[in-house]
Protein backbone atom coordinates (compact mmCIF):
# COMPACT_ATOMS: atom_id res chain seq x y z
CA UNK A 1 0.00 0.00 0.00
CA UNK A 2 1.56 3.33 -0.98
CA UNK A 3 1.07 5.84 1.46
CA UNK A 4 2.75 8.04 -0.01
CA UNK A 5 -0.57 10.40 0.27
CA UNK A 6 -2.08 9.08 3.21
CA UNK A 7 -3.30 12.59 4.33
CA UNK A 8 -5.06 13.12 1.18
CA UNK A 9 -9.14 13.27 1.58
CA UNK A 10 -9.61 10.64 -0.79
CA UNK A 11 -7.20 8.31 1.16
CA UNK A 12 -8.65 8.56 3.97
CA UNK A 13 -12.21 8.25 2.59
CA UNK A 14 -10.97 4.72 1.40
CA UNK A 15 -11.52 2.49 -1.92
CA UNK A 16 -14.71 1.15 -0.44
CA UNK A 17 -16.78 4.32 0.19
CA UNK A 18 -15.62 5.42 -3.21
CA UNK A 19 -16.33 3.24 -5.27
CA UNK A 20 -19.82 2.63 -3.86
CA UNK A 21 -20.13 6.57 -4.43
CA UNK A 22 -18.96 5.99 -7.79
CA UNK A 23 -21.48 3.29 -8.44
CA UNK A 24 -24.90 5.36 -6.97
CA UNK A 25 -23.18 8.35 -8.88
CA UNK A 26 -23.23 6.12 -12.49
CA UNK A 27 -27.15 4.57 -11.45
CA UNK A 28 -28.08 8.41 -11.87
CA UNK A 29 -26.47 8.73 -14.83
CA UNK A 30 -28.19 5.57 -15.89
CA UNK A 31 -31.45 7.41 -15.01
CA UNK A 32 -30.51 10.58 -16.54
CA UNK A 33 -29.85 9.13 -19.94
CA UNK A 34 -33.65 7.14 -19.75
CA UNK A 35 -36.29 8.87 -21.93
CA UNK A 36 -38.46 10.92 -20.03
CA UNK A 37 -41.50 9.10 -20.80
CA UNK A 38 -40.31 6.85 -17.98
CA UNK A 39 -43.12 7.05 -15.04
CA UNK A 40 -41.28 8.27 -11.98
CA UNK A 41 -38.10 9.58 -13.60
CA UNK A 42 -37.50 12.78 -11.94
CA UNK A 43 -38.85 11.89 -8.59
CA UNK A 44 -35.97 8.65 -9.05
CA UNK A 45 -33.11 11.33 -10.08
CA UNK A 46 -34.25 13.57 -7.14
CA UNK A 47 -34.77 10.79 -4.50
CA UNK A 48 -31.36 9.10 -6.21
CA UNK A 49 -29.38 12.38 -5.85
CA UNK A 50 -30.70 12.97 -2.31
CA UNK A 51 -29.44 9.79 -1.22
CA UNK A 52 -25.88 10.31 -2.33
CA UNK A 53 -25.88 13.76 -1.00
CA UNK A 54 -26.90 12.31 2.51
CA UNK A 55 -24.76 9.51 2.13
CA UNK A 56 -21.41 11.31 1.47
CA UNK A 57 -20.44 13.91 3.94
CA UNK A 58 -17.24 13.68 1.62
CA UNK A 59 -18.55 14.98 -1.66
CA UNK A 60 -18.99 18.71 -1.38
CA UNK A 61 -14.68 18.70 -0.86
CA UNK A 62 -12.71 20.09 -3.32
CA UNK A 63 -10.51 16.89 -3.77
CA UNK A 64 -13.42 15.17 -4.73
CA UNK A 65 -14.15 18.00 -7.60
CA UNK A 66 -17.30 19.47 -5.29
CA UNK A 67 -19.40 16.43 -7.04
CA UNK A 68 -22.60 18.16 -4.92
CA UNK A 69 -22.48 20.81 -7.53
CA UNK A 70 -23.60 18.60 -10.18
CA UNK A 71 -26.13 16.20 -7.80
CA UNK A 72 -27.95 19.86 -6.16
CA UNK A 73 -28.47 20.75 -10.13
CA UNK A 74 -29.70 16.89 -11.09
CA UNK A 75 -32.31 17.59 -7.75
CA UNK A 76 -33.32 20.89 -8.36
CA UNK A 77 -33.98 20.24 -11.94
CA UNK A 78 -35.81 17.16 -11.35
CA UNK A 79 -37.71 18.66 -8.37
CA UNK A 80 -38.80 21.39 -10.79
CA UNK A 81 -40.15 19.01 -13.70
CA UNK A 82 -42.23 17.40 -10.95
CA UNK A 83 -43.59 20.77 -10.14
CA UNK A 84 -44.50 21.51 -13.07
CA UNK A 85 -45.72 18.33 -14.50
CA UNK A 86 -47.84 18.92 -11.06
CA UNK A 87 -49.62 22.42 -12.40
CA UNK A 88 -50.44 20.82 -16.10
CA UNK A 89 -52.39 17.81 -13.99
CA UNK A 90 -54.72 20.36 -12.10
Amino acid sequence: VNTENSDSLLFKIGNKDIVKAMAECQEIITLLNKEDNYDGLYADISKQSTDVLDAYFWISEPDTSSLNVPLEEFKSTANAAIGEFEKVVQ
